[in-house]
């Protein structure tokens, strides 16, 4: 890597508009894992430039049209990485590894600045248009990451939101045309069930009634 030299170049290449940074180079993903594997590059914070970057990228495909099915299994067939991070199981693995290394991963100012539940959301939003055994691979790629970041944000987040993973978790569920791994369902459950109780217990009579009166408008005829 002759053209990362200080965590300067690091931090450039990262918002760099194109992906790979540089031509003939490995993209970003595969440079930001390298950066972290790499022991004598000192790059401040190391472990919040990576999560922060990584969690930016979920972020923004908000408004990117879903990869097809044919495409994606193409993509899993042949080993090749997917132009779409929230559905790179590459960017889950990475961000699950730094999340169990030792020491400050300074999560406290990126879930403040970002939404951990939203990311979630805009994933099991995506699952719905692939093949459950894709919504597997997926899924045993990603939970991980909402295991070790979900008591951080939990207290951070409103009812509203998780109510948001409640029922994107509940179409999600629905539409799958066969059984899910039960332990994969489990730990999905754990999550989003789980943490949309939590709140709702802890919420005042307000925040419930808001919850119950904007979801039952849904089902209206």
């Amino acid at each position: 890597m002759e053209f990362i030299g200080s965590s300067q170049d690091f931090v450039r290449a990262l918002k760099s508009p194109s992906d790979p940074p540089i031509q003939d180079g490995p993209s970003k993903i595969n440079l930001a894992t390298i950066v972290w594997d790499d022991s004598s590059l000192y790059v401040p914070r190391k472990a919040g430039v990576i999560l922060e970057w990584l969690f930016t990228r979920f972020q923004k495909e908000k408004n990117i049209e879903p990869v097809s099915p044919l495409l994606f299994e193409h993509i899993i067939r042949f080993s090749l990485q997917c132009q779409k991070p929230l559905i790179d199981t590459a960017h889950w693995i990475l961000a699950t590894r730094i999340l169990r290394a030792p020491g400050d991963t300074q999560l406290e100012p990126i879930t403040c600045r970002i939404s951990i539940p939203n990311i979630l959301v805009l994933l099991l939003e995506t699952l719905q248009s692939l093949p459950n055994d894709v919504q597997e691979r997926l899924l045993i790629a990603s939970l991980p990451t909402f295991q070790l970041l979900w008591p951080i944000t939990l207290a951070r987040t409103t009812l509203e939101s998780l109510t948001d993973c409640l029922w994107s978790y509940i179409a999600l569920v629905g539409s799958n045309t066969t059984e899910m791994n039960y332990t994969t369902l489990s730990d999905l459950t754990k999550i989003v069930v789980d943490g949309f109780l939590s709140a709702f217990n802890g919420a005042n009579a307000s925040g419930k009634k808001k919850v119950q009166s904007r979801h039952y408008k849904i089902f209206e005829p």
